[in-house]
């Protein structure tokens, strides 16, 4: 079998554990990760009331289902036996994907006073420096050590009508201001967007190495997607 695997990978917010073998009420992997199996459903012009191994056989023998009422049509499915989520405080489901606490609504940061962890989950790459000169106001963070880059917000809601812009100042490298430059388009910066908690990553806007090369501010109208109880952001050079 392919591990201990949790729908919908508990959105990021809780530990995938072993189940007793039995379908829990959602599936995962397959196409239709996170979703309920129907019942009943169609299946090669058969009905079918409960997960089976069928069509399965030759291939991983596992239980599977179909999430909508007639898989020959729509093709949508996933495994029967997932792991159980043990969600993350604040969080609950079965794939927690409820948030039951505040989280910030929006957050304003001159980095003067440091990293704070009640707003970024997680850097990589970078730190607090003046190599760069002033970017905006108050301090910034550089990023010019090893790959991955990367600065990621804690987990935001973005569900109400305050957040409609997310607004910052950057300056690409290019070895102006005796900043480190970038020489090709690897260098390219992704402002992402995640609504499970870092599992998977959107991407809403593309700054390239080269075309930053004074301070500039940013001023991003959210999409709709991003509008979320739970999203995170992050700015990320791979």
């Amino acid at each position: 079998y392919f591990g201990v695997r949790c729908p919908a990978s508990c959105h990021g917010h809780g530990r995938c554990t072993a189940t007793n073998g039995q379908y829990q009420g959602l599936v995962c992997d397959g196409n239709s990760d996170g979703k309920p199996c129907a019942k009943p459903f169609i299946y090669n012009n058969q009905t079918y009331h409960n997960c089976t191994h069928d069509g399965r056989e030759t291939i991983d023998n596992q239980l599977w289902c179909s999430t909508t009422d007639n898989y020959d049509k729509d093709e949508q499915w996933g495994y029967c036996i997932c792991g159980i989520c043990q969600c993350d405080p604040g969080y609950t489901g079965k794939s927690c994907e409820t948030v039951t606490r505040s989280l910030p609504q929006f957050f304003y940061e001159s980095f003067d006073g440091g990293l704070s962890t009640t707003k970024w989950e997680w850097v990589a790459g970078g730190s607090i420096d003046v190599t760069c000169g002033t970017v905006a106001s108050g301090s910034s963070i550089v990023f010019n050590l090893g790959r991955s880059r990367l600065i990621e917000t804690v987990d935001l809601d973005l569900s109400h009508s305050i957040a409609t812009i997310l607004r910052f100042s950057i300056l690409m490298g290019s070895n102006t201001f005796g900043c480190p430059g970038s020489n090709d388009s690897t260098g390219n910066i992704y402002l992402q967007y995640s609504k499970n908690g870092g599992v998977t990553w959107n991407t809403m806007n593309t700054f390239s190495y080269n075309s930053g090369t004074y301070p500039s501010q940013q001023n991003i109208v959210l999409l709709s997607a991003t509008k979320t109880p739970s999203t995170r952001i992050r700015w990320y050079q791979p």
